[in-house]
């Protein structure tokens, strides 16, 4: 890739995803017995597409998901999903995380930037603007007042930039 190419691809905001979403979900059992916490219905259509709904309205077109627990409950998903779905088969997901799935998925990137996000959080769209404008290598959606809690809250999630400000 030219420099020039680099630079551009640094500016335009990314057209593709990893979504990681092989976890057993335990914490929800029994919602999670059969199926993965990235398919639970909410508001009528698995938690997942909602995620996939903020990101095309983008212009993401592109959405590797990792799957792994329940993974063939996914297939029956597809269609929901819609176009530019690709699922990602992570078999060693319980022994290996997250990190592991996302290796998984890279080779199937195309170049320029990429989105990476859970499969199991809902966050609003305005969060989806406001990440899709930064500018440099690396932007972080963070909870700022109890990281590394679960149940995070709509009001306290922000996003950190590469160069530390805070929206």
């Amino acid at each position: 890739m030219s420099r020039r190419q680099e630079e551009s691809s640094m500016c335009s905001p990314p057209k593709q995803a990893i979504i990681l979403a092989a976890g057993r979900g335990s914490r929800l059992s029994p919602q999670t017995d059969r199926v993965p916490t990235a398919l639970i219905s909410i508001s009528g259509k698995p938690m997942i597409a909602h995620s996939i709904s903020a990101l095309r309205s983008l212009g993401v077109t592109k959405f590797l998901i990792c799957r792994g627990w329940q993974s063939e409950a996914f297939d029956v998903a597809l269609p929901q999903l819609g176009e530019g779905v690709r699922l990602i088969d992570c078999p060693d997901y319980a022994k290996s995380g997250m990190l592991e799935s996302l290796r998984m998925a890279m080779p199937h990137l195309s170049e320029g930037g990429f989105y990476l996000l859970y499969g199991d959080i809902i966050f609003r769209p305005s969060l989806s603007r406001a990440l899709a404008q930064q500018q440099g290598t690396l932007s972080i959606v963070v909870d700022h007042e109890s990281p590394g809690i679960q149940s995070k809250g709509f009001e306290s999630v922000e996003i950190v930039a590469a160069g530390g400000n805070a929206y």
